[in-house]
């Protein structure tokens, strides 16, 4: 009998957990703390043979406005999740379940993000202003003052940063900007005025005593010195401008209120009251430690002692006396030389140190006048220079020969100094003396000319430069009288109003004569005549003049002669020749060439080197000769070398320019080259203290010069040398 067994087989069981086929992220927008809770839907994750699908919401998140749903198509999941979800990314857990009891888990981003710009308020409008908080106002921190507000949580910035005050009352364009944590931004612009309405604040010091500092001491700046300031609040303006009333003050023997006013640059401002006084304590000081002596011209003596006429100045600490008063021990002085002690005082009184100076008085005047030969010779208690006495003016009244009594004219003069230098001859100019006398234009006609004999009395006038600028009158000229008149005027038809005697009888006077510099401001003339002729006439007759009138001789540096010059005679018709002596022999002719009528000159020759050379004046007139003092020159032994020789090389190097100085005597010089250490050669004789050497295409190197001044035949040592480098082509 067949046995048949049956085998059971049991079922495998099922260990594959399901499978999440889609994960999707969830993304929220957020919203407003102060929001009312909404329902956030996020798509939940699918899964395969699932039999449970759960979550763990974000476990960052904490109890809050939204509310988390999960939706799958229609479905929604069982369980809805309310959590406070931040702005950013969370993660939430999904676990699925199959009928096995298998498990799978995935996770889902869950992203809250804030796109949304903040919002900007302004309550005032787009036209504001706000009171400056400093200097700068920090615009971000005034946006209450400005009106601008925003969300919660943003940060407000503006361009600019910071306004400062303007001293002209404006409106900005400010850009005012929101931005909250995530980076949204808003803008807005308005136009803002920052203003200061607020007065500084001055603080006025104690009563003070000052030293002043100019001749008007500025009080505004003695502010830190008295101990007064002023301070704006906040420092919106950091320096307020202090000043005063009265803005300056003098030194003074009292105190003065003064008014101090603080202003800020809005104009906002504040005061006070102080007192104050300017003492000044410091002397002057005399302007040298030791004044330098001095000479003092007067015509008569005791003279008066001044600081100007001593050149004795003084100055005042900070110019605040501008004017020193500077008195001396001595009021006056006699002639002879003094010790004076000077003191300065400023106007409060306080003096100088003193200061000695020697002082010369020295009796400055006319001694004498005489009448000589058609001249006057004028002598002075000293020698006066030349160039002093060019305008002594002589008005020479005459008679004339013709229709007319008392044709006047002011005389051409010729002025110079005697050997001595203390006598000045003035005689009239000649050079007009006809066969019929003397010859000038008629008044009333000048092309007519009227001849006339030298009578009637001089009328002579010093200038300035022989009285104001010595320091002195030397005498009171007076007007003439009718006892003194050459000229007797009852009544002529051409002498007018502008002489100031038309038609008077009396003296013709100088004033606005004609002939008289109207620009003449000397003193009075006066009237001298000659003591040989109580009519004051001088004859012309046919003699020689006095003296030649200063003949001088000197040397011409860079030449072979004598410069001769002399003034001449009074008389037109006289000639001149020149005699020499050399080392006091017998005069002879001199060899002299003639340039003009008071000038000429006489020839050196090597035989003259090392002798005194003497040359005198002869002046021959009317059959007269007349031979005058002579004058010197001293030769030197030898002829001295040229010095100060330079030489230049031309931009192209082609040519050396050489300069040097004139040899005292000398009537030509030898320019000599040679090479670096090589022989001196002659290369050109010129008259001239400069020449030009050619080089032409020289070598390259160093090329000395010197130069060689020579007398006929005679040479000077060489000069010292001057060098010029060639560089290589």
């Amino acid at each position: 009998m067949a046995i048949v067994c049956a085998t059971a087989y049991a079922a495998a069981p099922d260990t594959v957990p399901p499978t999440f086929t889609s994960v999707p992220s969830c993304l929220i927008e957020a919203i407003a703390s102060t929001a009312s809770p909404t329902t956030v839907e996020c798509t939940r994750p699918t899964a395969t043979e699932f039999l449970t699908l759960t979550v763990e919401p974000p476990s960052t998140l904490a109890s809050g406005l939204h509310t988390l749903v999960w939706k799958h198509g229609t479905a929604t999941t069982d369980t809805a999740t309310s959590v406070l979800v931040p702005v950013g990314t969370h993660i939430a857990k999904w676990i699925a379940t199959d009928s096995a009891g298998n498990i799978s888990t995935t996770t889902q981003v869950i992203v809250v993000q804030d796109t949304k710009p903040p919002v900007l308020a302004l309550s005032k409008g787009v036209r504001t202003f706000i009171e400056a908080t400093s200097e700068n106002t920090r615009l971000e921190d005034s946006a209450t003052a400005a009106g601008v507000s925003s969300d919660p949580g943003t940060s407000i910035t503006t361009i600019p940063e910071t306004l400062p005050v303007p001293e002209t009352p404006r409106y900005e364009t400010v850009t005012w900007r929101a931005e909250d944590s995530v980076g949204n931004v808003s803008t807005v612009d308005t136009r803002i005025l920052v203003r200061d309405t607020e007065d500084p604040e001055i603080t006025c010091g104690r009563a003070s005593t000052v030293e002043p500092t100019t001749q008007n001491t500025v009080l505004a700046g003695l502010a830190a010195q008295v101990g007064t300031s002023a301070e704006d609040h906040n420092r919106v303006d950091p320096s307020p401008a202090l000043t005063t009333e009265p803005p300056t003050l003098q030194p003074g023997a009292r105190a003065e209120t003064i008014l101090w006013t603080a202003t800020d640059k809005s104009g906002n401002d504040d005061t006070c009251s102080q007192r104050i006084w300017i003492r000044d304590s410091m002397g002057p000081t005399i302007d040298s430690t030791t004044p330098s002596s001095v000479t003092i011209e007067t015509a008569t003596t005791p003279v008066a002692i001044t600081a100007e006429a001593a050149s004795v100045t003084a100055t005042d600490h900070n110019n605040v006396d501008p004017d020193p008063t500077i008195t001396p021990n001595k009021a006056s002085l006699q002639a002879g030389t003094h010790k004076v002690t000077w003191i300065a005082r400023d106007s409060s009184n306080n003096p100088s140190d003193p200061k000695t100076q020697d002082i010369t008085v020295a009796k400055f005047e006319v001694t004498s006048l005489a009448f000589n030969n058609n001249g006057i010779d004028i002598t002075f208690s000293r020698p006066v220079d030349a160039s002093t006495t060019g305008g002594i003016l002589i008005n020479k009244w005459y008679l004339s020969r013709g229709l007319y009594l008392g044709t006047d004219g002011m005389i051409s003069t010729i002025s110079t100094t005697s050997q001595t230098k203390n006598v000045v001859r003035v005689e009239p100019d000649l050079r007009q003396v006809t066969s019929y006398g003397f010859c000038t234009p008629v008044r009333a006609n000048p092309d007519r000319c009227m001849a006339g004999s030298l009578t009637g009395p001089w009328l002579l006038s010093l200038p300035s430069t022989l009285t104001s600028a010595q320091g002195t009158k030397l005498y009171e000229g007076t007007a003439p009288t009718l006892k003194s008149c050459a000229v007797f005027v009852t009544s002529h038809p051409y002498w007018l109003d502008n002489r100031g005697v038309a038609n008077t009888p009396g003296c013709v006077g100088y004033v606005n004569n004609p002939y008289f510099p109207s620009s003449y401001t000397g003193p009075a003339y006066s009237i001298w005549s000659d003591p040989a002729s109580p009519s004051g006439s001088s004859s012309q007759g046919a003699q020689a003049s006095r003296f030649p009138l200063q003949l001088s001789a000197s040397l011409q540096a860079g030449t072979d002669s004598v410069m001769l010059d002399w003034m001449r005679g009074s008389l037109p018709t006289a000639t001149y020749a020149v005699e020499r002596s050399t080392d006091g022999g017998a005069f002879a002719a001199a060899q002299v060439t003639v340039l003009n009528a008071t000038r000429a000159t006489a020839p050196i020759t090597p035989a003259d080197l090392g002798s005194s050379l003497s040359y005198r004046m002869v002046e021959t007139a009317g059959g007269v000769t007349a031979r005058f003092d002579p004058v010197t020159v001293t030769l030197p032994p030898s002829l001295e070398a040229p010095s100060g020789l330079s030489a230049a090389r031309s931009e192209s190097g082609t040519s050396v320019a050489l300069e040097w100085r004139d040899a005292p005597i000398a009537s030509g010089y030898y320019v000599e080259k040679a090479g670096a250490g090589g022989t001196f050669e002659r290369v050109a004789t010129v008259t001239e203290s400069s020449h030009t050497v050619e080089l032409g295409a020289a070598a390259a190197g160093i090329h000395e010069f010197r130069v060689v001044a020579y007398l006929g035949s005679a040479s000077s040592p060489p000069s010292a040398t001057a060098s010029v480098t060639l560089p290589s082509s």
